[in-house]
């Protein structure tokens, strides 16, 4: 899962760690919290889910011949398990705004956007 506001969950996870400079109130915690609870409950299952089908599928290519009709299968069924991986996080991402002010989000974008230049800053030097 990727940050920014492309990336779902994580942006809940910045916004409450950044609680104080965003000045969050007391709901909108709460409400961030019970996002981020439902967003995880409902990802685990399915990234075990997704974990499962890859082994299956690493299981079907190792015979040979494989057989392709199964090994398709189950591609299909693993991508159609990260679509909805896919949608979940763009729910929590949209109900996680929802609960900030616009000037609430630009400040949160703006952090972003700091902490994204600053890794980018570290990547590219040396230890």
């Amino acid at each position: 899962m990727r940050g920014g506001f492309a990336g779902g969950a994580p942006l809940i996870t910045i916004a409450l760690n950044h609680k104080s400079e965003l000045n969050l109130s007391t709901d909108q915690v709460a409400n961030l919290e019970k996002i981020k609870s439902h967003y995880q409950s409902q990802v685990t299952p399915l990234h075990q889910q997704v974990q499962a089908v890859e082994k299956e599928i690493a299981g079907l290519t190792q015979q040979s011949p494989a057989n392709l009709i199964q090994v398709k299968s189950k591609i299909q069924e693993a991508e159609k398990v990260r679509s909805e991986l896919r949608y979940l996080r763009v729910e929590a991402l949209e109900n996680g705004k929802s609960v900030l002010t616009t000037a609430q989000r630009d400040q949160l974008k703006t952090l972003m956007q700091a902490k994204f230049e600053s890794f980018r800053g570290h990547r590219g030097q040396p230890s």
